[in-house]
């Protein structure tokens, strides 16, 4: 098995690589909610019948806004493991692929966010188990065709004896997300907005490493431990075998 620092190092340079199609893809949502956000204050302050208007468009806006957040995650999983195997595949492509898998990756979704809610309610062991054994459903509905029930098995099969180091892997996101925290904090102790600049700016680009560095850990794994290494956006995708 790869280890966490050849695992975390190969998403860095992967991200560094994509860096920009990556930022396209995480700000889609963030511009949704700036529009619908300037246009609620604009039908608010309007008063009268355009306040009314804004109370009729939140329901559509609100589950359009779900449905790109959902077509973000599942697009940015398949343009990571399309540069890990080095296919030069268009965003306009990437996107369309994806809308294609959609429906499965929303059922995925909401049993998995089930499935790990309902083990936390009962004794939050049971939940963190079924966290980490299935970590791997979304990448693979991202990288095949697997039906919902299909991925999950396979996703409990790729886990099997492995739940510690997928754990460990998932404590030390848990730890750098602290880290950003307690330093957005700090900065928070001099100057609020400079705590809210690099607070959000920090958030973006660790969601998107995170992003990044699970599908690399899936792919590590499901091709015999070998974790994938870009250098540059312009260099072929290589693999460093783990003895």
């Amino acid at each position: 098995m790869p280890t966490i620092s050849e695992v975390l190092q190969s998403s860095k340079q992967l991200t560094k690589a994509n860096i920009k199609p990556l930022l396209i893809l995480q700000l889609a949502p963030l511009l949704g909610i700036i529009i619908f956000g300037l246009l609620g204050f604009v039908l608010s302050e309007s008063g009268g019948i355009f306040k009314v208007l804004f109370g009729l468009l939140a329901i559509p806006m609100v589950v359009a806004f779900m449905y790109v957040s959902f077509l973000v995650a599942l697009a940015t999983d398949v343009l990571i493991l399309h540069r890990i195997d080095n296919k030069d595949t268009s965003l306009k492509q990437i996107i369309e692929l994806s809308q294609k898998k959609l429906l499965r990756y929303l059922g995925a979704s909401i049993l998995y966010v089930l499935g790990v809610l309902g083990g936390l309610l009962l004794l939050v062991i049971p939940g963190i188990y079924f966290a980490v054994k299935y970590i791997f459903v979304f990448p693979l509905i991202a990288d095949t065709d697997m039906k919902v029930k299909e991925s999950f098995t396979e996703a409990a099969r790729m886990t099997k004896g492995k739940l510690w180091f997928v754990g460990k892997f998932i404590l030390a996101f848990i730890g750098i997300g602290i880290f950003v925290t307690i330093i957005s904090n700090l900065l928070g102790s001099v100057s609020e907005s400079l705590n809210f600049i690099v607070g959000n700016i920090a958030s973006l680009l660790l969601g998107i490493f995170i992003s990044v560095a699970l599908v690399v850990l899936y792919r590590s794994l499901k091709t015999n431990a070998a974790a994938p290494v870009i250098t540059t956006a312009d260099t072929p995708v290589t693999t460093n075998p783990v003895v």
